[in-house]
């Protein structure tokens, strides 16, 4: 019996689509995987072995029709040998309705001599000015999908196969019961694999006894494959991959493959692992796409280039960053050689040299890594006027607002960290977690040049993003408030420094596992802001808090453990209790000429020198 599969349009993204519509979807695909296979004599005769090892054990009767087939077929009368209930009929209906690939290539000589001929019957029809023809289906359905029909007015609706309708209504309401599954020829009307129809109308009509369905033909089989490449795109994965390695299994079962078709599946679920960073797996393909470009293409050829900047991109991703190097510079090599530059070969020039300098930036190489950036941006500014590239700008300058901040020049950090903001906000305003990491990167330049309240505002925005997110991220919101509260102690502010403390120590306390010393160092944090705010004796109680998780840890050599005895000697000596004083600053000059590294650098070393 035909099914039908539905496809809400409605619906966003595929994790939202129930398993029916991911097979809406796989057949608007399989029609055009098959017909890009070409024909040749051998896939006429593996078709033909298939119907005889198929009818010898199913109906032996049947092999003289499997003779007759073999003598008299012509790809012209494909029409006719399916709609009489042949030998064809039943093995192509089978195999379209359980998905069986093997079954599939076998029988795509008649699959496609069978789309070609109600193609033209089509174009035959339109050429007669027949632009509206009604035809009925009788057809047995269970209740529960006359249910599922009913909540589906307005969606897409396609049949699992080629769909056999009547002209006769008459003809058509003998074949509505369960003792029937398939139309005669009478007035015979044959729809092709994939059609898709939109439901409109589904309603109990009493004078015949029977449920009907209203279908109107729709002709939006390329808007949904584009939309299915569009789900891709928008980050839900699942239904995306197990459609590419559908197509995938047909092409490495179809013995002629050529190295490029295969190659191109390949890439597809390469790219696919890439973005839902299951990168071993997404290596493992493309490597395999490399390989088979490497045999099908000319040296220099887009989709070459293209695959080694994605498998230059999952090294730079697992921090192999020498590697990803060579994969950038390959991907430079490989690019097609123009007589004349295009605007997208100069800003795909552009975007390998931003990536480049992006990998020197995690490699802490930064005049290469600036070298780059620069290199990118004056691309860039060649093709800006005719060429759709902000996603590429946004990164320039983002990433040369990090190199800028790495010289601590401030000021020409935050020309870059804006401009990368203005994009954002502009043309990917849902971006929320790059609008706060931006908004993070502003915050620390006016940190460090003193202009606290706008630091407090951007790190602010930042944390309203943060907390929002599921589940929240416990790193960022406490380094965020630990700004805020740094800020607020510069302001003198110290209670608003203490309440942002407390609220980070809070965070830091949930985390699993837990950084002891962090939270140690963050009760001597807030021990420093009581201090400051003259309440010693709660300055004193935070900071032998910290003390004792450093002891009870055994950390007694870390240098935040010579942070808090420093601390608690500055207190003591604001307390005018000198000796105590004396004994922890002097334990804290200990602590700090253990790690030797740090001797010279910490604060608190100079705190104690003069509290001493």
């Amino acid at each position: 019996m035909t099914t039908f599969h539905l496809f809400d349009q409605k619906q966003v993204s595929l994790k939202d689509l129930t398993r029916e519509s991911a097979d809406f979807l796989w057949y608007q695909l399989l029609k055009d995987v098959l017909l890009a296979m070409p024909e040749t004599v051998d896939s006429k005769i593996e078709m033909i072995d298939r119907f005889r090892i198929y009818y010898s054990s199913k109906n032996p009767t049947f092999l003289t029709k499997v003779d007759e087939f073999e003598q008299t077929y012509q790809s012209c009368d494909a029409i006719c040998w399916y709609t009489k209930d042949s030998i064809v009929y039943r093995l192509v209906n089978q195999a379209l309705r359980t998905e069986d690939i093997e079954a599939l290539l076998a029988v795509r000589y008649y699959i496609s001599d069978l789309c070609t001929c109600l193609k033209k019957e089509c174009e035959k029809l339109k050429v007669q000015g027949l632009d509206v023809l009604t035809v009925y289906r009788g057809q047995f359905l269970p209740t529960e999908d006359i249910d599922k029909l009913q909540q589906s007015v307005g969606q897409l609706i396609s049949a699992n196969g080629f769909l056999s309708t009547t002209r006769s209504l008459i003809v058509a309401e003998i074949y509505a019961g369960p003792e029937h599954s398939e139309m005669p020829h009478e007035e015979e009307v044959l729809f092709d694999l994939g059609t898709i129809f939109r439901v409109e109308k589904v309603y109990f009509d009493k004078s015949s006894g029977f449920w009907k369905v209203n279908l109107v033909a729709a002709d939006e089989t390329e808007n949904l494959t584009n939309n299915f490449m569009r789900q891709r795109r928008d980050r839900n994965y699942t239904q995306a991959l197990d459609h590419f390695q559908k197509r995938l299994t047909i092409y490495e079962k179809w013995t002629t493959y050529d190295d490029r078709a295969l190659a191109e599946s390949h890439s597809s679920l390469g790219r696919t692992y890439l973005e839902i960073k299951h990168y071993e797996q997404a290596f493992e393909h493309l490597q395999i796409t490399l390989e088979l470009y490497k045999k099908s293409l000319p040296t220099h050829h887009s989709a070459l280039s293209s695959t080694y900047r994605d498998l230059a991109n999952i090294c730079h991703c697992t921090k192999k960053y020498d590697l990803a190097l060579e994969y950038y510079l390959k991907a430079e090599e490989s690019a097609p050689t123009l007589k004349k530059f295009t605007d997208n070969s100069v800003l795909l020039s552009a975007h390998l040299c931003s990536l480049t300098g992006n990998c020197y930036l995690h490699k802490n190489e930064n005049a290469l890594a600036e070298q780059y950036f620069r290199t990118s941006l004056a691309l860039y500014e060649k093709c800006r006027s005719s060429v759709k590239g902000e996603n590429l700008l946004i990164d320039i300058q983002w990433n040369m607002g990090v190199v800028f901040s790495r010289k601590r020049e401030f000021y020409s950090a935050l020309e870059h960290y804006k401009e990368s903001l203005v994009l954002v906000e502009r043309i990917m305003p849902d971006e929320r977690i790059r609008i706060a990491e931006l908004n993070d990167g502003i915050g620390v330049c006016y940190e460090n040049i003193g202009q606290y309240d706008l630091c407090i505002e951007h790190a602010q925005k930042s944390l309203e993003i943060y907390e929002q997110c599921i589940p929240p991220d416990v790193e960022k919101l406490t380094d965020m408030h630990n700004t805020v509260a740094r800020c607020y102690c510069m302001k003198h502010e110290y209670l608003l420094a203490i309440k942002h403390r407390k609220q980070s120590l809070f965070l830091e306390e949930q985390k699993v596992p837990r950084n002891v010393a962090q939270i140690a160092g963050l009760h001597t944090s807030i021990g420093w802001s009581y201090h400051l705010n003259g309440d010693y004796n709660s300055a004193i109680d935070y900071c032998i808090k910290s003390l004792h998780i450093f002891e009870k840890h055994e950390l007694n050599d870390h240098v935040e453990y010579g942070n808090v005895l420093s601390t608690l000697g500055v207190i003591y000596f604001k307390m005018k209790d000198f000796e105590r004083a004396f004994k922890f600053c002097s334990k804290s000059m200990e602590i700090f000429s253990i790690n030797r590294n740090m001797e010279s650098e910490h604060p608190a070393i100079a705190d104690n020198y003069e509290t001493l």
